[in-house]
């Protein structure tokens, strides 16, 4: 990766890269913050085709809810239009998937944690998928409650893709306090909601 001005970083795959690190990271700081939950993480494959690696590590671990980490274009350059996925912008803070496959109480507890922290987030329009790992984890087992906490990216899928250090810190810090805070009286069930 190349480091750039104004705590941006460019590199190819940063994509997968960035949601690995921040998961890591994020289990490593919330265990720091006391969580007392159990936490499972997965990398995965087939998140861009067919989701298979969601599917079958949700069928094995058979997690009570799933957040899924991973990047979204912004809107901050040309050509990028805002309609697609919202007003996301590099340096803004993480982005928060907004829509039908969302559990609302899972958005509400990392909104909260993120208000917590002072951190800022956008919001990701998602109306029918997320695109994410959180849409195949959404069908497994008796309809798991999921959402996608994402990392803005610039430039995605390109050999030069471009993130912001602050903006994958941010997401630790949101992801880290929001495992935290999780104990037995968390339901994130949207229909009890």
């Amino acid at each position: 990766m190349d480091e750039l001005e104004n705590d941006c970083i460019a590199g190819r795959g940063l994509d997968n890269r960035l949601g690995a690190y921040t998961v890591l990271h994020a289990l490593l700081r919330a265990r720091e913050k006391g969580a007392e939950v159990g936490v499972f993480a997965a990398t995965t494959t087939g998140e861009e085709t067919t989701m298979r690696g969601a599917f079958h590590a949700a069928g094995r671990v058979r997690p009570t809810l799933a957040v899924a980490v991973d990047v979204i274009h912004t809107s901050d350059f040309s050509g990028m239009p805002p309609q697609r996925f919202g007003r996301i912008k590099l340096g803004g803070g993480p982005a928060l998937a907004k829509g039908s496959v969302c559990s609302a109480p899972l958005n509400r507890a990392l909104e909260e944690a993120a208000g917590r922290l002072g951190i800022p987030l956008q919001y990701a329009v998602t109306p029918g998928v997320m695109g994410t790992d959180a849409d195949k984890l959404n069908q497994t087992g008796a309809g798991l409650p999921v959402t996608t906490l994402f990392i803005p990216l610039r430039y995605m899928h390109s050999p030069s893709e471009v993130g912001s250090l602050a903006d994958v810190e941010q997401t630790v810090e949101v992801l880290a306090e929001f495992l935290a805070a999780l104990d037995e009286h968390f339901d994130p069930d949207p229909f009890r909601d």
